[in-house]
């Protein structure tokens, strides 16, 4: 879905995030491994939550301070390996890094994941 950032009038797409595949162009597949089940495979915008990648350098088993929910059940941004928590919205336009709610690394963007308050805040609805 297309928003158009408040401050900005920039046009970006916007979705939630709940688990692997949720981004528009994350093009997921099933996998078959050879010994039995399939398995998706890792969304191309936001991947799998990996110990030791993502800034908090938790344990998937531990809980998330800012949502409450493990971070097995996260995801990060492949960009720049931020953590995305469920139900965060994942904002994308052009550009080369990503950033995590409201602190940019640089001006040239690619993804950023905010919560559902702090997007309301930032993006309107364009209509489209």
């Amino acid at each position: 879905m297309f928003f158009k950032e408040i401050s900005t009038g920039r046009v970006v797409l916007a979705t939630v995030w709940n688990s692997n595949g949720d981004h528009p162009w994350d093009a997921v597949q099933e996998l078959k491994h050879p010994l039995g089940p399939t398995f998706p495979s890792e969304g191309e915008y936001v991947g799998f939550y990996q110990q030791g990648c993502a800034p908090e350098q938790a344990d998937p088993a531990d809980a998330c301070p800012k949502c409450g929910k493990l971070y097995k059940d996260h995801g990060r941004l492949v960009f720049d390996n931020a953590t995305v928590c469920p139900g965060d919205w994942v904002v994308t336009y052009g550009g080369g890094s990503s950033f995590l709610g409201v602190n940019p690394i640089n001006e040239d963007l690619e993804a950023l994941a905010v919560s559902k308050v702090e997007f309301q805040k930032r993006y309107e609805a364009t209509g489209d």
